[in-house]
């Protein structure tokens, strides 16, 4: 979700010999998609305790610039992210021409959603996902999430914050993994795309 001068970029990894932190080097710069010119690395290591994620927050960036990065495995460079992509935001009193996308409310039912694939080709400068960016509900291969019990908090009519946290978790990671093998990874291709700006909806409450 970028702005003018800042933009958050994450992955997922795991580290297939033990359950610990993965240690990797964010690689970005401006304008060059082959990531060979102008690169700037970041040191940053995955969080078992955040499902394996890592977040860095770039700043001092451009405006109006688009950015290209990939995170690579520190103690093995051969293996790497595909390429990512987000323009920043012109800064705020330029008159600059915008194009966006929005949408929302993947369901599980739909994966591996076919319609993600093309957005690497669209070029937008940002995507809105206006929530429902998961659903609690069963779909093939996948059980549905605990039910989360009485609001505002879990009870004993409801799940445990351990339960949602994992089941939440899970069908999070399922939207950026292939159904079948070698297939598309779900919404891997969207996100990767450009910056986006993800909003929160009934379905990643427990539609409560």
């Amino acid at each position: 979700d970028p702005s003018s001068s800042e933009a958050v970029i994450w992955t997922r990894a795991t580290n297939t010999v033990a359950a610990s932190p993965l240690a990797l080097i964010a690689q970005v710069a401006p304008d060059d998609p082959t990531l060979t010119t102008g690169v700037v690395t970041f040191d940053v290591s995955t969080d078992p305790a955040r499902d394996y994620t890592a977040k860095l927050v770039l700043s001092n960036l451009l405006a109006g610039t688009r950015y290209y990065y990939r995170f690579v495995n520190a103690s093995n460079p051969a293996h790497a992210s595909i390429v990512g992509t987000f323009k920043t935001a012109p800064h705020a009193n330029a008159a600059a021409p915008v194009r966006f996308a929005f949408g929302g409310d993947a369901d599980g039912l739909m994966r591996p959603y076919a319609l993600a694939s093309i957005f690497p080709s669209l070029g937008l400068d940002f995507f809105v996902f206006d929530g429902n960016t998961v659903y609690e509900t069963a779909s093939a291969f996948s059980g549905a999430a605990a039910l989360t019990g009485t609001i505002p908090s879990p009870s004993s009519s409801g799940a445990t914050q351990l339960q949602l946290f994992n089941d939440y978790s899970r069908k999070n990671r399922e939207q950026f993994i292939a159904v079948n093998s070698g297939g598309q990874k779900c919404l891997q291709p969207l996100f990767a795309a450009q910056g986006n700006y993800t909003l929160l909806n009934n379905h990643e409450l427990g539609d409560r």
